[in-house]
């Protein structure tokens, strides 16, 4: 896994928790 994939991933989680 790629930093940047895990950052991406790390975002999307964040992404989802507002979301929530």
């Amino acid at each position: 896994m790629t930093c940047h994939a895990l950052w991406n991933r790390l975002h999307w989680n964040r992404s989802m928790a507002i979301s929530l």
